[in-house]
């Protein structure tokens, strides 16, 4: 009986069009952050030969991706407390754009790095 109740209201969703929307944007989301990490990935650690020195590259290297990883996982630990508080979905919205912002300042912070092959061309 509850199984029943269970996929009752599971087209209930569907049928009141709550659940388009949702997968669309879900989807958009997803779709989104693949092709930013696509991008900036390898920009990320090619910019790390041009700002440290060689005996440094392992360390930098090892710190960029415990970020990543732990940024990653801090992510997913708060978002999901988060969104079991009372207006959750609303305070984890406004603290990922937060997140956003700081992250665009930071990265303004980062010293030029101008390539060091200016006359190739890109194919």
């Amino acid at each position: 009986m509850e199984q029943t109740n269970q996929l009752k209201s599971q087209f209930h969703l569907f049928t009141q069009r709550r659940f388009l929307p949702f997968f669309v944007t879900q989807f958009l989301g997803a779709l989104n952050d693949g092709t930013q990490s696509a991008f900036f990935g390898p920009a990320k650690y090619s910019l790390i030969p041009q700002h440290l020195n060689s005996d440094e590259l392992l360390a930098g290297n090892a710190q960029i991706s415990m970020g990543t990883f732990g940024s990653i996982l801090l992510g997913t630990l708060i978002g999901g407390w988060m969104v079991t508080l009372e207006n959750g979905i609303t305070l984890l919205s406004g603290a990922i754009v937060l997140v956003s912002i700081i992250g665009w300042l930071c990265s303004r912070e980062i010293p030029e790095a101008p390539s060091e092959n200016p006359k190739q061309k890109l194919s």
